[in-house]
């Protein structure tokens, strides 16, 4: 089954705002016409990517692969729009380097919170790496947590503290959170059975 109709318009709606944006810069500051013009080539990119995936692999795939792939699509337009519309309102004046620094904080740890959210409800099949469904799904469940809880503070950090220290909290938190999800899913191939991994 291929993409849904809503799923296309969530994505061409992303990829409108990213041009619009990418415009608006590109008329306020000319000389960055480069940046300008990669930021809207990267969301045609990910756009074309999606359609042909949606061609090669559609029959392959599963519904909660699908609704991967548009997250990740979406998401990416989200972040390019966010940094764009931060650049345009430097340019405006409408907001200091602090703030922007602040909102692209912010904005990074939602989105660390939504992957985190989501990683649960996707069950790829781990059956040729000999996992059973039990364990992956609990590994996937930890890997959602730790995200979403590296997110809540990477985005407190950026709203509560200093930039210097919410730069050390922000990326002691992602680290974490990353060791953490890697320590998880090495312990489903190397423990054997259905084993609990150590506490």
């Amino acid at each position: 089954m291929s993409l849904s109709l809503r799923a296309h318009f969530q994505i061409a709606m992303v990829a409108s705002i990213v041009t619009a944006l990418g415009v608006a810069n590109w008329f306020l500051e000319p000389t960055r016409t480069p940046l300008w013009l990669v930021a809207i080539g990267t969301m045609a990119v990910i756009w074309v990517v999606v359609l042909i995936l949606e061609r090669v692999a559609a029959a392959s795939q599963t519904e909660a692969e699908r609704h991967l792939l548009v997250a990740s699509a979406v998401t990416a337009g989200l972040l390019l729009s966010a940094s764009l519309a931060l650049a345009l309102a430097g340019k405006l004046g409408l907001a200091d380097e602090t703030l922007r620094d602040r909102v692209q904080g912010v904005v990074m740890g939602l989105v660390l919170v939504a992957m985190g959210n989501f990683l649960p409800k996707f069950v790829p099949s781990l059956a040729a790496k000999r996992c059973s469904p039990a364990r992956a799904q609990s590994a996937q469940r930890f890997a959602g947590w730790a995200f979403v809880l590296a997110g809540l503070g990477y985005a407190g950090a950026w709203i509560f503290l200093t930039p210097s220290y919410a730069k050390k909290v922000a990326l002691l938190a992602g680290a974490a959170a990353t060791i953490l999800v890697i320590w998880r899913l090495a312990w489903l191939f190397v423990a054997r059975g259905d084993k609990p991994p150590p506490t």
